[in-house]
Parts: structure tokens; sequence; C-alpha cells
């Protein structure tokens, strides 16, 4: 079964990066529609696992150091320390929505083999060891 390596990033955001996952997939060609829907799928079994988490987020507290890096971009903000409990949890399918909104929206888009994905139904071939990029995209201030 071929798998995927998936890499989630936010340019300018103050957070430690999601780590990357590792998505078994069925088959090598997919749409971007499937790929969001793993990759949804499978970013909420590792924060229900606890694994997805960056370490920050564990703690209920910010370094100097965090606040600092956080101050220089303009926003500090607080983690939520601990796991979500299970019952307010996000459900799966309204999420999985909520990335294909994006991605429509233009707010996120996904690179495979540094190519940009143009479309939700088109074919994507991915190919072993070619890593996917999630990439949000933020709006510069004024513009």
């Amino acid at each position: 079964m071929p798998e995927l390596t998936l890499r989630t990033r936010m340019p300018g955001s103050p957070a430690a990066p999601l780590p990357d996952l590792l998505i078994e997939l069925a088959d090598q060609t997919l749409t971007a529609r499937e790929l969001i829907r793993l990759a949804v799928e499978e970013r909420l079994r590792e924060v229900a696992a606890g694994r997805s988490r960056p370490e920050a987020a564990r703690r209920p507290f910010l370094t100097d150091r965090e606040i600092q890096e956080m101050a220089a971009v303009g926003v500090v903000r607080s983690p939520t320390g601990g796991d979500p409990p299970a019952e307010v949890a996000p459900a799966v399918a309204a999420e999985v929505e909520l990335a294909l909104r994006a991605f429509t929206r233009g707010t996120v888009t996904i690179l495979v083999g540094g190519r940009q994905v143009e479309s939700l139904d088109g074919s994507i071939m991915t190919r072993p060891g070619e890593p996917v990029v999630f990439l949000r995209l933020t709006p510069l201030v004024g513009g």
C-alpha cells in the first residue's frame, strides 16, 4: 500500500509546525477532495491520541522566548493546555467540510511534488517519497 508524507505549514504563525503525518493510500492516484478527507481524518486521529499537538499546547503556560517570538509577529496566544474533552472533539465530517471550503476559498493550497493543486476533483498522481504540503495562506496586513 503506498504511503504519503503530509506536511502542514502556516507561514508567519508563531505556533510550532504540526508534525508530519504518514498516510496510507489505497492507490497512488486520488483527487484533492479525497486527499483532504484522508488528511483531516488522520490529523484528528493524531489529535485524539495526543500525538499531534505542539509541545507548547500541552502545558498551561508560555516561556519568555515564546512570548517574545509571538509578540514579534503581533499576537500572543495562550496555549490551551491538555487535550480537549471527548465530548467537544470535532465531528470528522464537519472538519472535512471546513477544510474543503478553505481550499475552495484559497485559504489553503496543496502542493504535490512542488506543483500546486488547482481543483478539488482533478486527478493527483503521487510518487513514493514525494511530500505533500498543505499550506495555509494568510493575507498581508493592509493588503
